[in-house]
């Protein structure tokens, strides 16, 4: 998580991964899913609870359903990103579509943020991204949920202990980093260096409410696969012109 290792996607069996959630293979079975159980599970009879336990819930099932690793696109999926991330740098070639990130096991910091984000925003719920940034500018990517007039802090992908966090109504970064206490208290069980992880966690920047993670490689993502798909028509077309031509 806080190295750019990608190709590391290997299950450390240490995680809170399921291999039986991976037929939650798009976001809107992703959904029905935390829906559906969400109604068996929750026995609360306090109705101002709903939205952080729904919100609690769903990040629970995020992070079962991945253990962490860059899921990158294939020849096979979109040729094209893959290309042009080898001329230029890998991360062009890391999906962020959350129904193709859904599509594999593994995911990164950001992509696991993504199909939270995307899930919790279907519900109704306002969410932002933060992106931390430490002195040996290792990054990570959290994002907030807002209800109940605040925000609050979620981090699906290094798994903070949650019942440490409810215990202050799962508040916002700011308190979070605010308390070190609380801090180390929530991230105790984590196998990355403490002294690193605060440092990262003590340099953060929001994004805007409901705004997309990363939108240009949204939209990057979108173009070359309907290019993949269908470029060779054009060089299809281009070979019987020319040989129509020569005729």
């Amino acid at each position: 998580m806080l190295a750019f290792d990608y190709k590391a996607a290997l299950y450390d069996n240490q995680e809170a991964f399921d291999p039986s959630l991976m037929r939650l293979n798009t976001l809107s079975r992703l959904k029905e899913y935390c829906d559906s159980l969400f109604k068996v599970t929750d026995m609360t009879s306090s109705p101002d609870k709903y939205e952080s336990n729904y919100a609690n819930f769903v990040g629970d099932v995020v992070r079962k359903r991945f253990y962490w690793g860059y899921s990158c696109y294939s020849f096979n999926n979109n040729y094209l990103a893959v290309l042009f991330s080898r001329f230029t740098q890998w991360g062009y070639a890391a999906t962020v579509i959350p129904d193709d990130i859904l599509k594999y096991p593994h995911a990164s910091c950001s992509q696991e943020s993504i199909v939270m984000m995307e899930v919790l925003k279907r519900k109704g719920f306002i969410t932002r991204k933060i992106e931390f940034f430490g002195n040996n500018e290792i990054g990570h990517f959290a994002f907030e949920v807002y209800y109940k007039n605040s925000w609050h802090f979620h981090d699906p992908t290094l798994e903070p202990d949650t019942a440490v966090l409810n215990k202050y109504d799962s508040p916002d970064i700011k308190f979070i980093i605010e308390h070190p206490d609380i801090f180390l208290a929530a991230y105790k069980e984590t196998r990355k260096d403490k002294n690193l992880l605060f440092d990262v966690f003590s340099h953060y920047s929001y994004g805007k409410p409901n705004s997309f993670l990363a939108p240009n490689a949204f939209i990057f993502h979108r173009v070359t696969k309907i290019l993949s798909d269908t470029i060779w028509i054009f060089f299809l077309m281009g070979y019987f012109i020319v040989k129509f031509r020569r005729r």
